[in-house]
């Protein structure tokens, strides 16, 4: 028989593996239904189209049918509904394009397996995508007639291309181009050009981007007027193309987008001129407005703090797929005139709480804390996770990890770090060249701030973090403010991950340490698995067997560097999972293993 804490063990894990099902690609159908792509952890890897016409969410299509695309490294839009009804799609295992009429059976578009494809755009009269090869770099963006199947080239030569839009009309069409070593979240640039009736490419014509500024996200409005996200002004901004130039149309020191990772995040809603609907984010938190002029106009519920997609949705709403302090994403109806007061973090005294400190060097740097459910309300042991990206962020939506660690009787920190997105341009590229000292020292000056204010305890302070955030925890396990560190599948040795970078983060290392040729020394000098000795934190590392991005050499390398030298490590390796837990059985594993070592060295529960 299972014990109370087993069982309520056993419901978390499902919890958490619930949290993790993905929800991405909101799309409005021309019958006016609803739909999106989930991937969840109990259908292995499938991404599953889910469908509502008002009278619930269905999964639509055959049950082998899964739909994504893996362009561009982190993917691209999946599927696109047809204006006279069912939908194209790309077929997970193939890369290949499928129409389906009906939820029943579906026929092949393309069949050549040189290419794989993504981003999908459909008009009566073409199915616009991105392609690029199975082997080798480059990118095209291929227009095809729908009539005769017939494909043409519109535009290669770059070595990422990305987000095709088509006007109304069919007559215009923009895409986002940028190519190595140049990134796109820096240098991104939107081109259009002239679609002829013949498939060809007219008078293309660079608007916004490249040198230094990033424009992604581009749309028409139904007049045919562009719009994109630019940070020409420091900061992620609805933006007006036009052959005058770009112009922006607001002007406050926000982020209404973030950097291009992928296409799949959409925070922007051109409907038509007038209504404009967009995400502005301020502090960690997300809040849904429109445009009055160059105005910023809040509207909907103010508990959505978190939204990473939206579109239209029935007269007077938008269709959002957003977070809040108790849910994960979801698919919520905004009504556009309920105007309230900006985004807060609205949660009980126990819930996260917006924290922010100044750092050693005078840079103020927010985050979230969440105190123990249980306590007195004074100073309590605490754990500090760090983010991944590394240039990701964190806010205060629901984290199962969070609601465990607090139950166990601990305060959980969360912090944007320099280097975090959301912040502008100069926040975010304060981390060049300097991954692994900026972020760890705001993480400390983090934690000391609370200390200061009487949240934590200053002898039983924690970190933790995975991917990235796992590199940032081991280097931070090197000083004597952290009683004990978790890595879960983090970086270890830099010179192994950079040779092993491909596709938009192949450069990304020269950004954040140096070129590797000429700053090889601070690869090394910032690797953990390569200075065991620096190590004088307790160590939990948990990691996949099967890990591609951080093989599993690597973390058995450090644990046995730590251990010969007589570190404290305890290594645990899960069969059968990568970059990233997402079995329920390795879930549960990894909950009862972290509960073990918080109460060795931080007496929680």
């Amino acid at each position: 028989m299972m014990s109370g804490f087993d069982a309520d063990l056993e419901a978390l894990a499902t919890a958490a593996g619930s949290a993790r099902i993905k929800r991405s690609q909101l799309r409005r159908w021309p019958n006016g239904a609803c739909s999106w792509i989930e991937q969840r952890p109990a259908s292995g890897r499938r991404s599953i189209l889910v469908v509502d016409d008002g009278t619930g969410p269905r999964d639509w299509g055959d049950p082998t049918w899964s739909m994504s695309s893996s362009i561009n490294t982190y993917g691209g839009w999946s599927y696109a509904p047809r204006p006279e009804g069912g939908v194209v799609f790309v077929d997970s295992s193939t890369g290949q394009l499928f129409e389906a009429s009906d939820a029943r059976s579906a026929r092949p578009v393309t069949s050549s397996e040189a290419y794989r494809y993504g981003d999908l755009v459909v008009s009566p009269s073409w199915l616009v995508a991105v392609r690029e090869p199975t082997e080798g770099p480059g990118s095209e963006l291929v227009a095809i007639r729908r009539s005769t199947g017939e494909l043409t080239v519109l535009v290669a030569g770059h070595d990422f291309i990305s987000s095709p839009a088509l006007s109304p009309d069919e007559r215009t069409i923009a895409w986002v181009s940028w190519d190595h070593p140049e990134l796109g979240f820096d240098h991104a640039a939107i081109s259009c050009g002239a679609l002829g009736p013949d498939g060809s490419l007219l008078e293309v014509t660079h608007l916004a981007g490249g040198g230094g500024v990033a424009a992604h996200s581009p749309q028409f409005s139904t007049s045919g007027r562009l719009w994109c996200m630019c940070d020409a002004t420091g900061f992620f901004v609805p933006t007006v193309l036009d052959e005058t130039g770009a112009h922006p149309m607001v002007h406050d020191a926000s982020d209404y987008a973030e950097p291009l990772w992928s296409s799949l995040r959409r925070t922007m809603l051109v409907v038509d001129d007038d209504e404009v609907v967009v995400v502005r984010r301020h502090g960690g938190v997300d809040q849904l407005g429109r445009l009055e002029g160059q105005r910023f106009v809040p509207v909907g519920a103010s508990t959505l703090i978190t939204i990473e997609d939206l579109t239209r949705g029935p007269a007077g709403a938008v269709t959002v797929l957003a977070a809040t302090t108790t849910t994960r994403l979801e698919v919520h109806e905004v009504v556009l005139a309920a105007a309230t007061q900006p985004a807060e973090v609205r949660t009980a005294p126990r819930g996260p709480q917006p924290f922010v400190v100044t750092t050693r060097d005078g840079v103020e740097v927010s985050g979230f804390f969440t105190p123990p459910l249980e306590g007195s309300g004074g100073p309590s042991p605490v754990v500090v996770q760090c983010h991944g990206g590394p240039s990701s962020s964190v806010d205060p939506s629901y984290d199962p990890m969070v609601h465990y660690l607090t139950a166990l009787g601990l305060g959980v920190a969360q912090l944007n770090y320099r280097g975090s997105t959301g912040f502008g341009r100069d926040f975010r590229r304060a981390l060049y060249g300097r991954w692994g000292v900026v972020d760890v020292a705001d993480v400390e000056d983090f934690a000391l701030g609370l200390v200061a204010a009487g949240l934590a305890l200053p002898d039983r302070l924690g970190v933790r973090g995975s991917s990235a955030g796992g590199f940032t925890a081991l280097r931070a396990a090197r000083g004597s403010i952290f009683a004990c560190a978790t890595s879960l599948y983090g970086v270890t040795d830099l010179g192994r991950l950079a040779a092993s970078s491909v596709g938009i983060e192949q450069h990304y290392l020269d950004l954040l340490i140096g070129d590797p040729t000429t700053d090889g020394h601070l690869y090394e000098e910032r690797s953990p698995a390569l200075h065991p000795e620096e190590l004088t934190t307790p160590l939990l590392v948990l990691q996949g067997a099967d890990d591609p991005i951080v093989p599993r050499a690597q973390a058995e390398a450090l644990v046995a560097a730590v251990s010969a030298r007589g570190g404290l490590v305890d290594l645990v390796v899960f069969e059968g999972e990568g970059h990233g837990f997402r079995n329920l059985d390795t879930i549960t594993s990894v909950l009862r293993h972290e509960r073990a070592f918080y109460a060795q060295y931080l007496g929680s529960r």
